[in-house]
């Protein structure tokens, strides 16, 4: 009996395992001088919970989880920027159901015959001076009409390193990133 129950356990395994696409995560990140952590241009992410989603998508050109926008903007299209953390990286839902691209096939609905883009670039992790640094470094490239921050609890953390360390922890792998200067005039 016990041998029995084993072996359907065993191909009750080999079954599940055969519906589930992947079992670990895949999130490459690289350092930028200036921006921090982010995906290398191109990147293959996966990302799962092991429950009930499974999500496998490559990473634009700049190496942010949205599709590819044009540079420079295109005549009489509004562009909206959504900066953010997480919340706009969206890794647990494929890129069509990402809020920018919600927002962006929403306004097109309501304003047929006006073109209208809305980018989206946030990072897990990210805090507020990350995301000035972002646009600095992307963002203000796109010439956005319109730029959305979107700021949650946790950015307080991450905007600090001792906060952000006794957060998460300290690690030399995955230490807190500072990337805000004091910046000092001298007086002659």
């Amino acid at each position: 009996a016990l041998a029995t129950l084993a072996l359907l356990w065993g191909i009750g395994e080999l079954c599940l395992l055969g519906r589930i696409p992947f079992v670990s995560r895949r999130y490459p990140r690289v350092f930028c001088p200036g921006v921090g952590m982010q995906l290398p241009p191109g990147a293959e992410v996966w990302s799962t919970n092991g429950i009930d989603y499974w999500i496998r998508e490559r990473a634009n050109s700049l190496g942010f989880m949205d599709r590819e926008h044009a540079f420079p903007k295109p005549p009489g299209c509004y562009r909206i920027l959504v900066l953010g953390d997480s919340y706009v990286e969206s890794l647990q839902v494929t890129r069509e159901r990402k809020f920018p691209a919600l927002l962006e096939a929403e306004l097109r609905r309501r304003n047929p015959g006006r073109a209208c883009e809305v980018i989206a670039q946030g990072y897990g992790g990210a805090g507020t001076s990350q995301e000035l640094s972002l646009y600095e470094q992307y963002g203000r490239r796109y010439s956005p009409d319109l730029v959305i921050l979107v700021f949650t609890a946790n950015d307080f953390a991450n905007n600090s390193l001792i906060l952000s360390a006794i957060r998460h922890g300290w690690s030399p792998d995955h230490p807190p990133w500072s990337l805000c200067r004091r910046r000092c005039r001298l007086r002659a």
